[in-house]
């Protein structure tokens, strides 16, 4: 019955940190995106504003939409993007849902919401949404390959599957990124990443100025709200994920006040060292054509993500 109560109390306490980290980290996003277009940005508050506004807005279920998958969609994506937060480690403690393997559970369920974004959008019943549907199936056949290879360059270092024993090893040996083949996988997964979260310049399957909002266009109120707040929650995850595999993960130190202090610290700069990649390669790129991107992440990407894993065989 306590480890019931301990599970319970586990899964609402990530549930509550990750999704307001990722509104958090949005926040930064896109105040950093306009900061470097000359722009104000929105205030610290915008975020949740705009999740409980929407909270607050009609739902709308399009006429001939298919009804069932249209509203199962969005709770698809935001559970997957949870499932890997639960997963993942923090403070060098093996979380309780980790077991082996678990690298593989979530590069599943990081596939998840873009297959939910397709789902959403071939089931709306709108033709923007059939567009943006097919351009997200192309763009994850195309960086799924590469992100792969550069996570199993981490697996190649370390020789296991478990995020936990791979935090492990940096905690004895240094970070994965300090190793020419942790800096290319990191550099690889960083550009798939951008990618995942569908990020200038692969804005592709929801490209405002092209097909409205791609499978979203037909979404409103609370669906809209919730496909949203899977996105921020993913763009922290993810960040969480990078530090986690390449950056020596997040560690506590409680042995004193000012340890405690440094180690939070540093624990924040892995955090917001994928976020400020993320957010400055968005605002310097155009968006790139869906051949373009799938030449570039077939042939080059992927080239460069298994030369990072050539070097792990060999042990550079």
């Amino acid at each position: 019955m306590l480890n019931q109560a301990f599970m319970l109390v586990y899964f609402f306490a990530v549930l509550f940190f990750a999704t307001n980290a990722g509104l958090f980290f949005s926040w930064i996003d896109r105040k950093l995106t306009a900061r470097l277009q000359w722009r104000v940005g929105p205030p610290l508050y915008q975020p949740w504003a705009d999740f409980l506004k929407l909270l607050h807005k009609e739902q709308i279920i399009p006429v001939g939409a298919y009804g069932a998958a249209f509203v199962l969609a969005p709770f698809i994506s935001f559970a997957s993007v949870l499932l890997v937060a639960l997963i993942l480690p923090v403070g060098g403690i093996p979380p309780p849902f980790g077991f082996v393997g678990d690298l593989i559970v979530v590069l599943y369920l990081l596939a998840i919401p873009g297959i939910a974004a397709m789902i959403g959008g071939s089931a709306s019943a709108n033709p923007y949404g059939s567009v943006g549907a097919s351009r997200e199936m192309v763009l994850l056949l195309s960086y799924e390959l590469p992100l792969i290879a550069a996570l199993f360059t981490a697996v190649v270092k370390t020789g296991s599957l478990q995020l936990a024993e791979i935090l492990n090893y940096q905690l004895q040996n240094g970070a994965l990124a300090l190793s020419a083949s942790g800096f290319v996988a990191l550099c690889a997964s960083l550009l798939a990443i951008q990618a995942k979260l569908s990020f200038a310049p692969f804005d592709i399957p929801d490209a405002k100025t092209e097909i409205v909002a791609g499978p979203y266009t037909e979404y409103s109120g609370p669906l809209l709200a919730l496909f949203k707040l899977a996105h921020a929650t993913l763009l922290f995850v993810c960040s969480w994920l990078v530090a986690t595999v390449f950056l020596g993960g997040l560690v506590v130190d409680f042995s004193s006040a000012f340890s405690l202090v440094q180690s939070l610290a540093v624990d924040a700069a892995k955090l917001l060292a994928p976020l400020l990649f993320f957010s400055v390669f968005k605002a310097i790129n155009p968006r790139a054509k869906i051949d373009q991107a799938l030449k570039w992440f077939w042939l080059y990407l992927t080239a460069f993500a298994l030369i990072g894993l050539a070097l792990a065989f060999v042990r550079w």
